[in-house]
């Protein structure tokens, strides 16, 4: 009489339910680290693109360069967006191969980690932005004085040195006062409209 094989007990046959456990335990670790990068994505995109959409509002494109910090945030962020797609993609192609799931958890920590540095980048962004704007606020406003004297003096322009720049509480304005081999004159300049307020010499 023929012997009937127990699959519940590991004979013949068992392979494939020893098999059933690994691919559900792959299965739910793979379903939380990808709810675990679609949030890291949605914070990641949604702060991008607050960065982006108010730009304008931090710093004048037309005018001033990128913040070095404020571009940092950017540059990090997307990194961290494209190793967060880049670990969904192996979870969802490679779902039996620990190789991958392992590859995967390892590149959704640098995710987590490029959001940490972009997050920091921009907290230093904020806290020295205000020096950053008074720096390229004068930069422009000396340039403006300077443009404006080679416009209408020339003559004065061509040996004129700054030799006194001075912040106005009054009106919010900068005054420079030049030089040159024969005389002095001092020049008032609207940081915000970069125009000039007063010439006097």
């Amino acid at each position: 009489m023929p012997q009937t094989v127990d699959n519940t007990n590991g004979g013949v046959g068992s392979t494939s339910s020893s098999t059933n456990p690994n691919r559900r335990i792959n299965s739910e670790a793979s379903g939380t680290m990808q709810e675990f990068l679609k949030l890291i994505i949605t914070i990641t995109t949604g702060f991008l693109a607050f960065t982006v959409t108010f730009s304008e509002k931090l710093y004048n494109p037309n005018i001033d360069s990128i913040p070095s910090f404020l571009f940092a945030t950017w540059i990090f962020m997307g990194l961290c967006i494209s190793a967060c797609l880049f670990a969904l993609g192996s979870l969802v192609s490679h779902l039996d191969d620990n190789n991958n799931i392992n590859n995967a958890i390892r590149t959704s920590n640098i995710a987590y980690f490029l959001l940490f540095i972009g997050v920091a980048c921009f907290v230093i962004f904020s806290v020295t932005f205000d020096k950053e704007k008074y720096k390229n606020d004068i930069i422009r406003s000396e340039l403006t004085a300077k443009e404006y004297l080679q416009r209408s003096d020339s003559s004065f322009y061509a040996t004129a040195n700054i030799i006194k720049k001075k912040w106005n509480e009054d009106n919010e304005s900068y005054s420079f006062t030049f030089v040159s081999k024969t005389d002095t004159l001092s020049l008032e300049v609207d940081p915000k409209l970069q125009q000039i307020l007063s010439y006097e010499k």
